[in-house]
């Protein structure tokens, strides 16, 4: 099964698994009742939509979530899992492009 980071216009696939694990990461080091909201959501759709995360905390949970996606990239933890590096790299890559001020990727 797969789950999606939606935005207004395309999307980018992720197996659920991988998803799950970023999803699970990215909650454990937010803090904002607000963000954890968003992340309880993406959970639940299987899906983040990326463009209706509210503008105020947009800035702060792109950064950390570039930070988990690169920190799972970087773990080793998907060495044998040559497609959950692979969907890592293409919503880094996705990110950096479209919120560059906001993704140090």
């Amino acid at each position: 099964m797969s789950a999606m980071f939606a935005f207004e216009r395309g999307e980018v696939f992720m197996k659920s698994p991988t998803f799950e694990l970023v999803m699970n990461d990215l909650d454990s080091r937010l803090t904002h009742p607000a963000d954890k909201y968003v992340v309880e959501v993406a959970v639940a759709m299987n899906c983040l939509w990326v463009d209706q995360i509210p503008a105020d905390r947009k800035s702060g949970l792109l950064a950390a979530l570039c930070g988990v996606l690169v920190g799972q990239l970087n773990s080793g933890a998907h060495d044998d899992n040559p497609v959950a590096i692979a969907d890592l790299q293409e919503i880094i890559e996705e990110l950096s492009k479209r919120y560059p001020g906001d993704v140090a990727g």
